[in-house]
């Protein structure tokens, strides 16, 4: 299953689109590249989730992505 992030390198707004099954629920998670989670957010049953940056810091994110039967992840570059 495919899951994109655009656009890459992001600005204000980036969206996370991935291929999704109806009913199941999924979190999204990111990470710093030392490992801390800096946002979670759990129960999402859209496979397109608009994300404001304003609450990151200029700077290199891991995406994942997780539900019952999928786990995804990619890295995407927050500029100012």
């Amino acid at each position: 299953r495919a899951m994109r992030v655009y656009p890459n390198p992001a600005g204000a707004k980036f969206t996370i689109e991935f291929e999704c099954d109806l009913y199941q629920n999924y979190s999204v998670k990111i990470t710093d590249l030392t490992g801390r989670i800096v946002i979670k957010k759990d129960d999402f049953t859209s496979g397109k989730i608009t994300m404001d940056s304003h609450l990151l810091s200029p700077g290199i994110y891991i995406i994942s992505i997780s539900g019952m039967e999928v786990s995804k992840g990619k890295v995407i570059i927050l500029c100012e």
